[in-house]
């Protein structure tokens, strides 16, 4: 007694694709897999948030210092505690009030380096 198992070219029989396409990771191509945000690290650390300058109107020809706190006595970056980050934004809470900052209007974070890990100077 001879037993014919199905090959690919079968006709009507479509589980040889199908274990096909799943034998050779195929069936998870569809999902889309995210790197991890870096910025998530920083929740529940404190920060100072530095706008871009053209976002609080004050993009000019004077060179301006990325980490300067204020140009023209006006602020130019906060301090405060991440709350969280979500999509696009970066949630940190300020005084008394939590700010939703869009990151596209952020020039740099600053965070402090802890004591043990700073590195020794010569």
């Amino acid at each position: 007694m001879t037993i014919n198992s199905p090959t690919p070219t079968d006709s009507g029989n479509g589980k040889w694709i199908i274990l096909c396409l799943l034998a050779f990771g195929m069936g998870n191509g569809c999902q889309k897999s995210e790197a991890p945000d870096p910025a998530k690290q920083l929740v529940g650390k404190n920060v100072t948030v530095q706008f871009r300058r053209d976002a609080l109107g004050s993009a000019a020809t004077i060179p301006v210092p990325p980490f300067t706190n204020n140009m023209n006595g006006a602020e130019t970056s906060f301090t405060g505690k991440v709350y969280r980050v979500e999509g696009n934004w970066l949630i940190v809470d300020f005084r008394d009030k939590r700010v939703w900052v869009p990151r596209e209007v952020v020039l740099a974070v600053e965070e402090a380096i802890p004591f043990l890990d700073k590195p020794k100077q010569p």
